[in-house]
């Protein structure tokens, strides 16, 4: 039988033996292999938390807030992130993203080592100091955004038009970089 419970703290959680998860408060739970696919999580805040190799693809987010949440080797296609209340201080290693949206947010230093984010929006987001090294990023959307010391190093596939986003301080690794020459309209030889 499924608890009834809206907190848990300090437990490696079982989705199972949760009733519902919408309007929950986890505070430094782990959850490990759960699937989460296609279900509300709204109102349900995870505070340091941590998320290994779970599916969380296509979860409605609608009033979530995670704070000091780590994920690695989850998947985490189609979220969208502009519908949480709270992100601060959140970490994606080697997690699948694609096609999430962060449009528009404050996402300055987050952490996206090894991901696949391809077409991911981060159109207008803030993006100081993030780290997308060695992911995949074909497809994604950086117009308007501000990506000053964000490290690009050892990424893949990304467009940036260097007009339309601010990268002042940002890291980059060949041959990649040579792809910050095409929206100037440059063609190197």
């Amino acid at each position: 039988m499924p608890l009834i419970n809206n907190y848990f703290e300090e437990e490696t959680i079982d989705l199972s033996q949760i009733h519902t998860l919408e309007g929950v408060e986890f505070v430094e739970c782990e959850f490990s292999n759960q699937d989460f696919q296609g279900q509300s999580l709204k109102n349900t805040k995870f505070i340091e938390c941590t998320f290994n190799h779970c599916n969380l693809a296509n979860c409605l987010l609608t009033g979530t807030s995670f704070r000091d949440a780590r994920f690695k080797d989850c998947k985490l296609i189609g979220l969208n992130f502009t519908m949480c209340t709270t992100y601060n201080e959140l970490s994606f290693e080697q997690c699948l993203m694609n096609l999430c949206i962060f449009q528009d947010l404050n996402l300055n230093g987050l952490k996206f080592s090894e991901c696949s984010l391809k077409s991911a929006d981060f159109s207008d987001a803030k993006l100081n100091k993030a780290d997308f090294s060695k992911s995949e990023l074909a497809g994604c959307l950086f117009n308007g955004s501000d990506l000053r010391e964000a490290d690009f190093r050892l990424a893949k596939n990304y467009y940036i038009d260097p007009e339309s986003t601010k990268l002042k301080g940002a890291r980059f690794s060949m041959p990649e970089a040579m792809t910050l020459f095409s929206g100037l309209g440059i063609i190197v030889e």
